[in-house]
């Protein structure tokens, strides 16, 4: 009820042709059609309001009578075709004057109705039955005798002339819950406020679900427009809202937003039709508890255990968190010099949720590393940041398992975090203390640590699967992808081992830049700078030379073959040559003795001459590590370095016939794209990024690595063509300074992905919706601080030769 109450047996029959009725068959509906009669107290309770156009009675098309019919003839359908069962409550069957018709059950009492060729159901117009004896006012109500009343201000319906902030969709509200007790009975309904927080917010979710499906897209996730205050406190449990010993309850009516929004995330029929499942189970454990969840295991194996965190990280964010959480607990952090742990001690209701917002603040061009976990982690705590769950098991981060936020942040900002409690079990839930930390640290924006934070987790545990398959297949690996066995084993290392690896030689560390692009997209942030150099392999790429592929594929499969049968003293000779090679490349050699294929084109690379090579990227160990950006959904980062959440960017240019040791301040120079390909019409790809969310599939017997479903859009632009200069600035010791004015031209493609679902209505995969492509340029410019470090060869990642620019 919308304000419900309770009264004694009835005898209050307005319509003298209808006979009292009965106790309810389960499923069929006797009617859709509706009457709707106005009490005797009407008539003088009601003035003369022809503003309202209030006429009450039946027979006419418009005034109250006549909208509320159409609002109730219109529901009953709904929910009539999404499967619920129908109505117990009062009906008025109409009876053929040749006496012909069958025998039917009345809802309300299982009297048997002869001689039925027509049934309507029927509601009531009394301001009197909608009066408590303390003289306050209800808007409907259905009471125990299974009768339906709405007060005479519930005119404002959908088909009325006036929108009325909590009275719209009343009939609705009122003709649910007598849906309700066709399935929980009286005997809850007579049980307090125990219940009301499903059964008053399932009812007051059906009015939003009604309105979304009258009024398409004034709804959103769990806010009505009719609503002037649309939430409850989150921090109270689940079924025991903070005022349920209330007479009121008015967090009971405003759990609404729970169901409603769950509807949503069950991708539900008519977003409401799962409530059909959730009233077929026993209410009466855990005063529903158990009920909700056992029916939510037909969605996800671990029912409510799963579903109420997800609530809260869909439907909570940063603007509700005063409205959401009645004691929710802000602070704010000042960067420093020295890293900072700070330990909040909570205590959470049993399936209740605790609200944070912490503050950094940052001073200009500084980075700080956020951390934020538990002390001492448990099942039954869910740790929440903005909009990501840390609790699921595929959202594993490099070194722990659950439960850890990391980030890095140049700007100031706030993070949202939520703590959910709710036990495996849900109806075994307890109140549970915990101890939250925050540790805020300074780190540099190209550190092994940061960089690595941008790689997403499921690609970190894809290839540390494939480094446990086995070791032995690194070198093949490495001559696979074009020698780059370090960067291969680099990134599949946990953080620390990675961050030891990270510098294999003195002072090859990236610097610092900036990097901007703006036309085909436009982000920005801070950049990482590769020392400065030379690379003939890359010039040869950029050269456009043509290679035969089937040769080339035909020898590189000898190649393989004659390996796999080398013993480890053969292998490691050829790599020793590999090694003397490179040496005599660095030192200018164009011939060697090795005749093999290896050989030949480590010596054509030698006679290459060499360029000025300068690589600009976003913060990213794969960009570091295999010199390009890959597959936008490889990044999972919430801004690193300032650039847009879960993005990447590089750029990789040379100055063709300039040696790192001719450059000079203050003279600019015309700049080419290095393509990494023999075929000089290959794109570079310069930016990816994703918006989305990503949903864990179940494990299949023999997968190695957690596999995530996606519903979002991803977009990757790619050049063809660079054009333009770089200005250096200065030269130092240490490193070479400038700045890039650039123009690329070619297309950026945009997918649209959604999550796919099986006949369970489970999520199973995604597929692609939509793609769109776009041609056009992308300026391109930023500052740069290489470090000064020339004439090298980068094979594997071995150095040689390295010499300053002076």
């Amino acid at each position: 009820m919308l304000k419900k109450a309770f009264y004694p047996t009835l005898v209050f029959l307005l319509i003298q042709c209808f006979p009292s009725t009965s106790k309810a068959q389960n499923n069929q509906w006797l009617s859709t059609k509706w009457e709707v009669f106005c009490a005797g107290d009407m008539k003088q309770t009601l003035t003369d309001t022809t503003d309202y156009n209030f006429e009450c009675n039946q027979d006419n098309i418009s005034g109250a009578a006549a909208n509320a019919r159409y609002d109730l003839q219109e529901a009953s359908k709904w929910l009539k075709g999404l499967g619920f069962r129908a109505p117990i409550i009062t009906i008025m069957p109409t009876v053929n004057v040749n006496g012909e018709g069958e025998t039917i059950k009345d809802p309300t009492n299982g009297s048997e109705v002869n001689n039925v060729t027509n049934v309507k159901y029927v509601a009531y117009i009394s301001d009197k039955k909608n009066e408590d004896t303390d003289g306050t006012k209800s808007y409907g109500l259905y009471n125990t005798d299974h009768i339906l009343y709405l007060s005479s201000n519930t005119y404002f319906t959908l088909k009325g002339k006036k929108n009325s902030p909590d009275k719209i969709g009343t009939s609705v509200h009122e003709l649910f819950h007598a849906v309700e007790n066709a399935y929980m009975g009286d005997e809850q309904f007579k049980g307090g406020n125990k219940y009301d927080w499903m059964t008053e917010g399932m009812a007051d979710a059906v009015i939003l679900a009604y309105l979304d499906k009258m009024h398409p897209g004034q709804v959103a996730d769990g806010v009505g427009v009719q609503y002037a205050k649309t939430d409850r406190y989150y921090d109270y449990p689940l079924h025991e809202p903070k005022d349920v010993k209330d007479n009121s309850c008015g967090e009971c009516y405003n759990t609404r937003s729970f169901w409603f929004t769950l509807g949503g995330i069950l991708k539900s029929d008519g977003r409401i039709g799962y409530l059909h499942d959730v009233l077929s189970e026993d209410m009466k454990p855990n005063a529903g508890i158990d009920a909700t969840h056992k029916a939510l295991t037909k969605y996800h194996e671990q029912g409510l255990y799963h579903y109420y965190p997800e609530f809260i990280r869909k439907r909570s964010n940063k603007n509700l968190i005063t409205i959401m959480y009645d004691n929710p607990i802000g602070k704010k952090y000042t960067f420093g010099d020295k890293a900072q742990k700070d330990i909040h001690t909570g205590k959470a209701k049993k399936i209740a949720t605790n609200a944070y917002g912490f503050t950094v603040n940052m001073p200009p061009n500084k980075v700080a590393g956020v951390k934020i976990s538990f002390e001492t982690d448990h099942p039954d705590l869910h740790l929440i940041v903005d909009d990501e769950r840390l609790d699921l098991p595929s959202e594993i981060d490099l070194t722990e398992d659950r439960n850890i936020f990391r980030t890095s942040i140049e700007k100031t900002d706030t993070f949202f975090v939520r703590v959910a409690n709710i036990a495996p079990k849900p109806g075994e839930s307890i109140d549970r203390d915990y101890k939250l930390v925050v540790e805020i640290t300074p780190i540099e924006p190209c550190s092994g640590e940061v960089m690595l934070s941008a790689i997403h987790p499921s690609l970190l545990e894809a290839t540390k699967a494939a480094e446990r398959m086995s070791d032995q297949l690194a070198p093949f690996i490495a001559l696979q992808t074009g020698g780059q066995m370090t960067g291969f084993q680099n990134v599949i290392k946990p953080a620390k081992e990675f961050e030891r690896e990270f510098e294999p030689v003195t002072g090859m560390h990236p610097s610092i830049g900036e990097l901007q692009f703006s036309g085909l997209v436009n982000d920005k942030g801070n950049a990482c700078v590769d020392h400065i150099g030379t690379n003939p392999m890359l010039d040869l790429a950029g050269e456009g030379e043509e290679i035969n592929e089937a040769e080339m594929e035909a020898r590189l499969q000898e190649m393989f073959k004659n390996m796999q049968n080398m013993s480890p003293e053969e292998m490691e000779k050829m790599m020793q040559e590999t090694t003397n090679i490179a040496d005599q490349m660095g030192k200018g050699h164009t011939k060697t003795p090795d005749k093999t294929m290896l050989g030949e084109m480590l010596e054509t690379a030698a006679g290459t001459e060499g360029s000025t090579l300068l690589k600009i990227y976003s913060p990213n160990a794969l960009s570091w590590q295999w010199d390009v950006i890959g597959e936008g959904r490889n990044y999972k980062h919430s801004g690193i370095g300032g650039w847009t959440s879960n993005s990447a960017a590089q750029i990789f240019i040379k100055l063709k016939g300039i040696t790192p040791s001719q450059l000079q301040e203050n003279k600019e120079y015309e700049v080419e794209m290095v393509t990494q390909s023999v075929d000089d019409s290959a794109e570079l790809p310069a930016y990816v990024s994703w918006v989305g969310r990503e949903h864990p599939l179940p494990k299949e017997e023999g997968d190695l690595v957690q596999t995530l479903a996606f519903e979002g859009t991803t977009q990757s632009v790619a050049l063809t063509r660079i054009t333009g200069k770089v200005k250096i600035t200065k030269i130092t010791g240490a490193d070479v300074q400038g700045t890039l004015n650039l123009v690329g031209t070619g297309y950026k493609e945009v997918e649209k992905y959604n999550f796919t679902y099986d006949d369970k209505n489970r999520i199973d995969g995604d597929e692609i919706k939509d793609s769109d492509t776009v041609q056009g340029q992308l300026k391109i410019t930023g500052s740069f601080k290489a470090p000064a470090i020339a004439e090298v060869t980068r094979i594997g990642k071995m150095i040689s030769n390295t010499k300053k620019v002076k």
